[in-house]
């Protein structure tokens, strides 16, 4: 028999960062708040003593024509496993940090969400010309032109 005990535990269980669902997804919305000045990602918290959900919100800059970009919960007392529900992608387990990274990247890569973020964005630019009258980027100008 040998003296040498081999060290059974995975790598991941070393002093790593490990983070909350919630915490990624704040970090995913001070991202998006870095990339652009018309959009904003926010996290919904609600805590019934049990189930802890998330639900990462989409808007325009000012907090108006607000859409949900998926939904998850998981035990108060636990992070993992978190159930997320995203449309267009179902209802998805991730049991692991990287499982979740995963998963999110799905869902903010996902045609629906991308739909929704381009609907957005030309709703924020509707705006932008209406405050300012400036015509968008490809108009033809209504005024006369100098030949």
């Amino acid at each position: 028999m040998s003296d040498t005990i081999p060290d059974l535990w995975p790598d991941e269980y070393s002093d790593q960062e490990a983070n909350s669902p919630e915490s990624l997804l704040r970090a995913q919305a001070q991202m998006l708040a870095a990339r652009s000045r018309h959009l904003l990602a926010s996290v919904k918290r609600t805590d019934d003593g049990k189930l802890l959900t998330l639900e990462f919100m989409l808007s325009l800059a000012d907090g108006t024509r607000m859409t949900r970009l998926c939904s998850m919960y998981h035990p108060v007392d636990r992070c993992y496993p978190v159930r997320v529900n995203a449309e267009g992608l179902g209802h998805h387990v991730a049991n692991t940090q990287q499982q979740f990274l995963t998963l999110l990247a799905e869902v903010l890569r996902n045609p629906l969400v991308k739909s929704g973020v381009e609907s957005l964005r030309a709703a924020a630019l509707t705006q932008q010309v209406k405050s300012n009258g400036s015509p968008r980027i490809g108009e033809a100008s209504s005024g006369p032109s100098a030949t």
